[in-house]
């Protein structure tokens, strides 16, 4: 059973896309809200120290993210 609370979600016909969502077994923030996970699927990325990850992702999903607007 997912505890994922999904808060926008995309999937195009290749299974690219992302998830936005919550999920309902973590604990809140300092700021009394739940953490917000991102999962992107098929997309490039680059990770380097001390913990940096740059993500490259199409300008259509940026803007069903509410990201940049169109």
């Amino acid at each position: 059973m997912s505890t994922k609370c999904t808060i926008k979600y995309f999937d195009e016909e290749d299974h690219n896309g992302f998830h936005l969502y919550t999920d309902g077994l973590d604990e809140f923030d300092t700021d009394n809200e739940p953490p917000v996970y991102l999962q992107l699927n098929g997309v490039e990325f680059i990770a380097s120290s001390p913990g940096n990850v740059e993500v490259r992702i199409p300008r259509a999903w940026a803007i069903k993210l509410g990201l940049i607007q169109p």
